[in-house]
C-alpha cells in the first residue's frame, strides 16, 4: 500500500508540471502575436458597436429573428400602454405579446408610423400564462409608437417584444 502511494506521488510530481506547462499556450510575459484579435486592425472589443454598424447592412440576415423586449411585465389592469420606439427598434416587422402572469385580454394594438399615419389592429384574444400572439407588420414602414389596449378587468400581465 505504501509502495502504491509512493508511485502515485512520484508520478504526479513528475508528470503534472509537464502537462500543465503544455496546456498553457505561452508565458504571460510573451509579446502578443499578429494573430491575436486585439492586434488585428478591425477588431472591436464589444459586440454592441459592431451590432449597430451591421444591423441594416449585408449582415441583416444574422440579426433578423432576434426578439427585442419593448416593454416587460406590464399589468393589464392599466388598460393602455404606450411604447415609444427609437433607433433600430423602429425597424421592427413583427410584434409578439406574451402573457407572463394571469390571463390578460388584449383588445387591440394601435401603431403610429414615422409619417404620422395610424393603424389599428384588432387582436381580441385572452392569453393564458405563457401563451403568445404574434402580429405581422409592414417591413418597409418604420414604427414610431405602439399602443396596446387591454381589458382592465382581466388582470394578469404581459410582455411586448419586437423583431425585425
Amino acid at each position: 500500500m505504501k509502495r502504491l502511494m509512493l508511485i502515485t506521488t512520484l508520478a504526479a510530481a513528475t508528470l503534472l508540471p509537464v502537462t500543465a506547462a503544455s496546456a498553457w499556450p505561452g508565458r504571460p510575459s510573451d509579446p502578443p502575436t499578429a494573430g491575436d484579435p486585439v492586434h488585428e486592425p478591425n477588431w472591436l472589443p464589444d459586440r454592441g458597436a459592431y451590432y449597430e454598424d451591421t444591423y441594416d447592412t449585408r449582415y441583416r440576415d444574422r440579426f433578423r429573428d432576434r426578439w427585442v423586449v419593448l416593454s416587460s411585465f406590464t399589468p393589464a389592469r392599466q388598460g393602455r400602454e404606450t411604447v415609444q420606439l427609437t433607433g433600430r427598434e423602429r425597424r421592427i416587422d413583427r410584434l409578439k405579446i406574451r402573457s407572463v402572469r394571469g390571463a390578460p385580454i388584449v383588445t387591440q394594438v394601435i401603431l403610429q408610423y414615422g409619417n404620422g399615419q395610424y393603424e389599428r389592429r384588432p387582436v381580441n384574444i385572452q392569453l393564458r400564462p405563457g401563451q403568445e400572439s404574434t402580429i405581422s407588420l409592414a417591413p418597409d414602414r418604420r414604427v414610431e409608437r405602439i399602443m396596446v389596449l387591454t381589458d382592465p378587468k382581466s388582470g394578469g400581465a404581459y410582455t411586448l417584444l419586437g423583431a425585425g
